[in-house]
């Protein structure tokens, strides 16, 4: 190997022996440059000393560019604005999930059949727990507006049990914003009706059924939080 400095910046480095009279690019100015046979660098390209040494070189002189363009290319990329505007969203992405699925943190849908059930029994003051501290009053005005329904659901249960099923609609922790439907029904407990069986007249839209459409937020942090002021809004009529 030799130690050489380029001639045009001064930028050290080391070249291999073989490649005397080759044609070299700084790394950092990307000027050409080649080697004497004494191991001096020497600006421009190699002189041509004739057919049967060109031949060889041309090869060798080629790789050498395509290598240096290869990584050119990459140290552009990795420097540019670009690069640096993808890699700050996948570290807030990364991050953003690995909060909100972190031990212990209940899902979205978790959080839904809580606040449903707690809705069911008139657990209001569940129902304020699963809302930010600031806006709890809200989520309590919300159980108010919904309660005459879940009073008649209670009505209709007579020995059957209550069914939540939730539908997703937006679900976004980076944002903090998240969108469901649940729909809380019953369904007959035939071990409370001996032998006899449950009418199959009675279809399932029959049964006592609600539908609810309930928005959800973060509220900066990683825990799901019942957002009792836009769910109020999405009740429209149903208010």
């Amino acid at each position: 190997m030799f130690e050489m400095t380029c001639p045009s910046c001064g930028a050290g480095g080391r070249v291999p022996r073989d490649k005397i009279n080759v044609r070299l690019l700084c790394k950092k100015c990307l000027k050409p440059f080649h080697l004497s046979p004494t191991g001096r660098a020497v600006a421009g390209d190699p002189p041509i000393t004739g057919v049967t040494t060109l031949a060889a070189p041309a090869t060798t002189v080629d790789k050498t560019r395509e290598v240096d363009e290869f990584f050119n290319k990459i140290y552009r990329f990795v420097f540019s604005p670009k690069f640096a505007i993808l890699l700050t969203a996948l570290i807030g992405l990364t991050v953003a999930t690995a909060y909100m699925s972190g031990p212990g943190v209940e899902s979205l849908e978790e959080r839904v059949k809580r606040l449903a059930r707690a809705a069911v029994e008139g657990d209001v003051a569940a129902i304020r727990a699963l809302a930010p501290e600031a806006t709890a009053s809200e989520a309590a005005e919300w159980y108010e507006a919904v309660r005459p329904q879940f009073e008649r659901l209670k009505q209709g249960l007579d020995g059957s049990e209550v069914l939540i099923a939730v539908a997703i609609l937006q679900e976004d922790p980076v944002e903090g914003r998240g969108q469901v439907v649940a729909r809380v029904t019953t369904t007959e407990d035939l071990s409370r009706r001996g032998i006899a069986l449950p009418d199959p007249t009675i279809s399932l839209a029959a049964r006592p059924t609600i539908e609810l459409p309930l928005a959800w937020t973060t509220d900066g942090g990683r825990e799901w939080k019942f957002d009792g002021k836009r769910s109020l809004d999405l009740l429209g009529p149903q208010r």
